[in-house]
């Protein structure tokens, strides 16, 4: 027994010293010695316990040493690290038996003890550094000590309170890079997508923020979709590059409860890069209307698809247009004219800003062509909308030619300056023939431009304007019209959810004929896709109750019955 003791410590300790790097080992003779006594059934009680409780004490120590004096990326190296070192151990001289017990007092004492300390710090220090490779070594250390339950945890309120401070912000610098910054953020998360607890909680977390701030990131997402889809280079992308491309953005689509809100912007968007030419591949628009119908139905881009139409059938019009041109059936006008012509119900409401004086040659081509088209659709009526039209304006300055993309409320004001003309308000009113209310936004969008001056109490060209562009698109909404355009696209989406609202409770009145106040309000809540409050809700039911459709039980005034 005491030769055996004798022989265990001196093995002992030359694993220890391995351990420190402290001596060198030689794998022959250890392997030879601990095979015999595997061979004389001795190896368990004369070694192997001993072993065991040598290796927890000394990674008890080091694991309590370390993780307070290591960054927890070089805390969870060295645990794979040591982890590693001992399967070797195994296949250099160890019996294969004593593999599991060792490889588990290693995993408890480096990591199953500290999964509690390790958690919340490395979520945080690793996704806010960006370190997917570690993240995915602490989610594959804490899998093998049943650990994940409080990384899921740590990992969950993490999302919440990261994402909650991506979304927060409301001034126009980090507005811009809202999505950018979620989708990165989702992508660092997504470190531990192939764990179906893990998903379930990415997706608890962004419906958790994404809720909190649910119009604005509803709004920011269609304008971040709109510049993606007026980039160049989409003419030259495959379909798979598309699909990489445009996923990301989808998946946070998916997060936001206010989808009417993202349509209401997305289809105004989409309107802009129609009428202006400034949507770059037809194939690209076509497959994200795709994406929105599977997501939301066809009844969400049905007024988007009959967009898409229009456009078409405006194209085949013009054909149709200048063909009878050519064939000497109708006049040839001054200007050739781009006519798009709009199916009343299908377009965003743009609300009637008046007219506008335009050069006669632009004013002739436009009675030609209506002409032209009334004679061929007898029952249909046009009116021009000058608020939805666009033009190019040559100007001319001393250090070269420029091209301004404007609209034509825009244009006809700056055609009044030609020839170095110098107006007051009153002579550019009449010059302009612009009703007062759009004169004064359109006069505050060329001067914001630079492209107008004030001289005294006169206006004019700009005769020192710079650009290092030859053609210059000229903002059309100043930021107070674009706050009232997102009051609209709000009202329009809150008057279409009373309607969603009413629908939901009758239908579930007729179906359950009576319910209490609390059971209805629960009902509608879980039926509508939209996020909608208890408030929301009464104010529904009261409208409903005033027209008869449900009435207040005689016995009970917190329960409806429906009236058939």
């Amino acid at each position: 027994a005491s030769v055996l003791r004798h022989i265990s410590d001196a093995i002992l300790a030359v694993i220890r010293k391995d351990r420190l790097n402290a001596g060198s080992t030689d794998a022959s003779l250890l392997r030879t010695v601990l095979g015999m006594l595997s061979e004389l059934k001795i190896y368990s009680s004369s070694f192997e316990a001993s072993f065991l409780a040598e290796t927890i004490a000394f990674y008890k120590a080091e694991g309590e040493r370390l993780v307070s004096s290591l960054k927890i990326p070089e805390y969870l190296i060295h645990a794979e690290r040591r982890l590693g070192e001992e399967r070797k151990r195994v296949q250099d001289y160890l019996v294969e038996a004593t593999k599991r017990p060792l490889i588990e007092a290693v995993e408890q004492t480096l990591i199953a003890t500290h999964v509690k300390h390790l958690s919340k710090p490395g979520v945080e220090s690793l996704v806010a550094a960006n370190r997917k490779e570690d993240l995915q070594r602490m989610y594959v250390l804490f899998q093998r000590v049943d650990g994940l339950v409080p990384l899921r945890r740590a990992f969950l309120e993490y999302i919440k309170h990261a994402g909650a401070k991506i979304v927060e912000s409301k001034n126009a610098s980090t507005e811009e890079k809202m999505i950018p910054n979620l989708l990165a953020f989702k992508d660092i998360l997504e470190s531990f997508a192939s764990d179906d607890e893990f998903s379930y909680a990415l997706k608890q977390g962004f419906e958790h923020f994404v809720g909190a701030a649910d119009y604005h990131v509803a709004e920011l997402l269609a304008r971040y979709l709109d510049g993606l889809l007026c980039r160049h280079h989409l003419r030259s992308v495959s379909d798979q590059e598309a699909e990489a491309l445009f996923s990301p953005a989808m998946a946070v689509f998916s997060y936001v409860q206010s989808k009417d809100i993202f349509r209401g912007h997305y289809q105004l968007d989409l309107g802009n890069r129609l009428l202006r030419n400034r949507s770059t591949s037809r194939k690209i628009e076509s497959m994200m209307l795709g994406k929105l119908r599977s997501v939301c139905g066809a009844e969400f881009t049905k007024a988007m698809e009959a967009m898409f139409r229009d456009i078409s059938n405006s194209e085949e019009e013009s054909e149709t247009f200048r063909k009878a041109i050519r064939d000497g059936k109708v006049g040839t006008p001054p200007v050739d004219l781009g006519i798009r012509i709009l199916t009343d119900g299908s377009w965003p409401e743009a609300k009637y800003e008046g007219g506008c004086n335009l050069p006669k040659e632009i004013t002739d081509s436009q009675l030609c062509f209506e002409k032209f088209y009334t004679k061929a659709h007898t029952n249909r009526k046009l009116v021009w909308q000058y608020e939805r039209s666009s033009a190019i304006v040559l100007a001319q300055y001393a250090t070269g030619r420029k091209e301004f993309e404007v609209s034509a409320f825009q244009a006809s004001i700056l055609l009044a300056f030609s020839g170095g003309n110098r107006l007051t308000a009153a002579e550019i009113a009449k010059a302009s023939g612009i009703e007062a209310k759009q004169l004064e936004r359109t006069m505050l969008s060329l001067l914001n431009a630079r492209i107008v001056k004030k001289y005294g109490d006169k206006y004019g060209a700009n005769d020192d304007y710079r650009s290092k562009f030859f053609r210059i698109k000229v903002a059309r909404v100043i930021p107070k019209a674009k706050a009232k355009e997102r009051q609209k696209i709000q009202k329009q989406a809150f008057a279409d959810r009373s309607v969603v609202i009413d629908a939901m409770v009758v239908r579930i009145m007729k179906m359950r004929k009576s319910l209490s106040h609390s059971e209805l309000i629960g009902e509608v809540v879980k039926s509508v896709k939209f996020a909608c409050t208890a408030k929301d809700i009464q104010t529904r039911i009261k409208n409903l109750l005033n027209r008869d459709f449900i009435e207040v039980d005689g016995n009970n005034p917190q329960v409806y019955n429906y009236r058939a």
